[in-house]
């Protein structure tokens, strides 16, 4: 399948395979967890849904569907921020992260860089992809 066959641009192109990629590691990950301990919790649930969101949007995009770009906006969007207290831990995340950590009075933020740069990433394509839309139809 060549990059001409389905009219896909590098910018697409990157953002997919980084999708598929971040969430095949996410899948290999969780499944390596479940396997370690014998069972299947809830936390990797979430891992494996997210990453699972990873690998359908970038297989969709691949193909040069939208939807695989605004999967792309949820797939990076729930891993932006994940916060954890003694009482409540709440965090999605997938295969790659590099974190900055504040740490509260009463818990602790964690701030997924490498999500920040693909939901941004992915909102500049489908702005650019969008903005060639509109301007193809005048």
């Amino acid at each position: 399948m060549s990059n001409n066959d389905n009219n896909i641009n590098k910018p697409v192109l990157y953002s997919a395979w980084f999708m598929l990629i971040d969430g095949g590691i996410g899948l290999f990950v969780s499944a390596s967890m479940m396997i370690a301990q014998h069972s299947v919790s809830a936390v990797i649930n979430m891992v494996s849904y997210t990453s699972i969101l990873g690998v359908l949007s970038g297989l969709l995009a691949l193909r040069g569907r939208l939807a695989g770009l605004i999967g792309g906006l949820f797939f990076y969007g729930v891993q932006m921020v994940s916060y954890y207290s003694h009482d409540i831990r709440l965090n999605f995340r997938s295969g790659i992260s590099l974190a900055v950590v504040v740490d509260l009075m009463h818990g602790t933020v964690v701030i997924n860089t490498v999500a920040v740069a693909g939901l941004a990433a992915t909102i500049w394509i489908l702005k650019k992809r969008l903005y060639h839309s509109i301007s193809s139809a005048l």
